[in-house]
């Protein structure tokens, strides 16, 4: 299974909160420790914390890279709609010309001169 972002953010707070407990128990029990013991103690904190912005650094390219997935998707989505609104658009037209032509077949057969007129230049219109 593959580590998302979230996992990704888990893991660096885990990490953080243990080497930040790890700080607290040297400065609670310093004069209890060796020296050896408090110079490896602290080197484990530093590497947790280095494990934690790597950790971090992963959730957050993780992240970004689930917003390019869903910005491809929503792209996609959008092409799709404007394709259909330029099939509606064409869709449109052609009910706009059919009018035109039932309304100058009207004209012819009704024998009226100016709604013939008007029935041209509306269909010059539409071209």
């Amino acid at each position: 299974m593959a580590l998302t972002a979230k996992d990704a953010r888990a893991l660096a707070d885990l990490l953080y909160e243990v080497a930040d407990e790890i700080e607290g128990y040297l400065d609670k029990n310093k004069s209890a420790i060796s020296p050896d013991d408090c110079k490896k103690l602290r080197k484990s904190a530093r590497a947790l914390l280095r494990k934690s912005a790597a950790a971090t650094t992963q959730a957050v390219g993780l992240s970004v890279a689930q917003m390019a997935d869903d910005a491809n998707q929503l792209r996609q989505v959008v092409e799709e709609a404007k394709d259909s609104l330029v099939q509606l658009q064409d869709i449109k037209k052609m009910i706009d010309v059919v009018s035109a032509l039932v309304n100058l077949a009207t004209a012819i057969v009704g024998k009226k001169p100016g709604a013939v007129v008007k029935s041209v230049q509306k269909l010059q219109k539409l071209r």
